[in-house]
């Protein structure tokens, strides 16, 4: 009887274990320097910290390349009647809505095959639609004697 072989269970990598190691790779191609999982997470942070106060800062926030937009909306202090008739008052709030792009919906189609989405959007971006006017005829830089 041979001696059985265990094989050690690898615990699942979570999505934002992967992104924080992909962001280390990233850093380490281009610089040359290993900054790992825990620099990745790092940088990580401080982009989405300084997404959401750009965002609400100026009022939206617009990703590249056809991701999507934050929309912040401001609304107004208010009073309203709780269920068991007490009124209260509500500050001035802030929301932010997410809208999404191009990218974000053909993700959605794709089944999250972000190659495939990326191309979509490519595709997406040449079709025309309708007829093509015509161009004008070019300049020929003949003045005209007015006089």
């Amino acid at each position: 009887m041979g001696k059985e072989e265990s094989k050690a269970e690898v615990a699942p990598v979570s999505a934002k274990d992967a992104i924080y190691v992909q962001i280390g790779d990233f850093v380490k191609d281009k610089t040359g320097k290993r900054i790992g999982k825990t620099g990745g997470r790092e940088i990580f942070d401080l982009v989405v910290e300084q997404t959401f106060a750009a965002a609400v800062r100026e009022g939206s926030f617009r990703f590249n390349g056809g991701f999507g937009s934050f929309h912040v909306k401001t609304y107004q202090a208010g009073t309203r009647r709780l269920p068991s008739g007490q009124e209260t008052t509500f500050g001035e709030r802030q929301k932010v809505r997410y809208e999404e792009g191009v990218v974000v919906k053909a993700l959605i189609v794709e089944g999250g095959d972000l190659a495939k989405a990326l191309k979509a959007r490519g595709t997406r971006a040449k079709k025309t639609t309708g007829k093509v006017a015509a161009k004008p005829a070019a300049d020929k830089g003949e003045d005209l004697d007015l006089d």
